[in-house]
């Protein structure tokens, strides 16, 4: 019997400690939710901090734009021009600088053949920088890029020339023989031609005289080949062999006073 009495006793205190300890693990469990929920409550305090400096935000860009706007428009009005005006002299920008890419792409000789072309890049220029559009920050760097290529260009150009000064003893002869120059006597033709208005006499030159050496020719020039006749520079040039004619009659008192065409001798295109 008290042996009876001991167990039951037993059961008793383990069953209560048992109830006291899921009592400890439920309050444990009420406290976790209370602080989650005022987590909870402080992170939405803070999401509306948030969405108030969001809209904050966007307020004071809309006011930004708006600011913006009303400075464009000053400008604008100071340009004389609109922002459809502004995006067409972008627009004429990127044509001209496509244009200069394009011509930079021929070699010195072939540039020379289209002088007309870049005269014509570097008019377009001029007219493009004294528009005060020109002035905004972005196109006056574009500007500055077209220059800077069309300067280089009209470089190519020159250095494919030399200017040589007569020395005493000099001869048209020499002159062309001239490794620096054509490394061929028998150019002396292109020498006299390049220089026909310096020169009364190709057998008579004078120190100090100064003659353009020229290493590409220019638009409206051609250079006579070897075995070149009026027939065939009219194909060349023209594809039309029937022209000679009128090259000929553009050439007749230089080929009468060099008694024919000659390599080298530069020839004027009608």
């Amino acid at each position: 019997m008290k042996k009876t009495m001991s167990l039951l006793t037993l059961l008793l205190f383990s069953a209560s400690t048992l109830f006291a300890q899921e009592r400890m693990t439920f309050e444990d469990y009420q406290m976790q939710l209370q602080g989650a929920m005022q987590d909870e409550s402080g992170l939405q305090t803070q999401i509306s901090g948030v969405d108030d400096e969001i809209a904050s935000t966007r307020e004071e860009i809309g006011s930004t734009e708006e600011r913006t706007a009303e400075v464009w428009e000053q400008i604008y009005a100071l340009l004389n021009t609109d922002a459809e005006g502004v995006a067409d002299y972008s627009a004429s920008l990127d044509e001209l600088l496509a244009d200069a890419n394009e011509l930079n792409r021929y070699s010195a000789e072939q540039l020379a053949l289209r002088q007309d072309e870049l005269d014509a890049l570097r008019q377009r220029y001029e007219e493009a920088r004294a528009n005060n559009i020109g002035l905004l920050s972005e196109n006056d760097s574009r500007l500055d890029d077209i220059e800077a290529l069309l300067n280089g260009l009209q470089r190519r150009l020159e250095s494919a020339n030399i200017r040589y000064t007569v020395a005493r003893g000099d001869h048209l002869w020499g002159i062309a023989g001239h490794q620096r120059h054509y490394n061929d006597p028998f150019m002396w033709t292109r020498v006299y031609t390049a220089n026909r208005e310096k020169i009364e006499d190709p057998n008579l030159i004078f120190p100090q005289q100064v003659f353009d050496i020229p290493k590409v020719s220019k638009s409206g020039q051609y250079v006579v080949q070897s075995g070149d006749s009026f027939f065939s520079i009219a194909e060349n040039v023209y594809g039309d062999s029937s022209k000679w004619r009128s090259i000929q009659e553009a050439n007749m008192s230089l080929v009468d006073q060099l008694g024919g065409l000659y390599p080298g001798m530069i020839i004027v295109l009608p």
